[in-house]
């Protein structure tokens, strides 16, 4: 009965073991989107937003906020960047607005 036991044990033992020397499924290539850039889509062309969650529908809600945040933030400087030239423009022809010339 013990030798019956332990052979059990033993074949167990050795079915375990065997699995996990098993060879793994062969692994797909992540595509190139995944790391932010794929080669169809350059970067000096377009915005991507990149979102996780639980669901897909999660992770795609927060790639559209991170791409709403870039944009708002490209926007942002855009018209800080006009309103500063339009300052400048203005007080620079109101400074040569009373000037005479000869």
């Amino acid at each position: 009965m013990i030798f019956r036991t332990i052979l059990a044990w033993g074949l167990l033992l050795a079915h375990v073991l065997l699995a996990g020397c098993a060879s793994s499924p062969e692994q797909r290539d992540r595509p190139e989107w995944v790391d932010g850039q794929a080669s169809g889509w350059p970067a000096a062309q377009y915005l991507t937003g990149q979102g996780a969650g639980a669901t897909r529908s999660q992770a795609e809600n927060r790639a559209r906020a991170a791409l709403a945040l870039t944009l708002e933030a490209r926007i942002e400087a855009e018209l800080s960047d006009e309103t500063r030239f339009q300052a400048s423009a203005g007080s620079a022809s109101r400074d040569g607005a009373g000037a005479e010339t000869d």
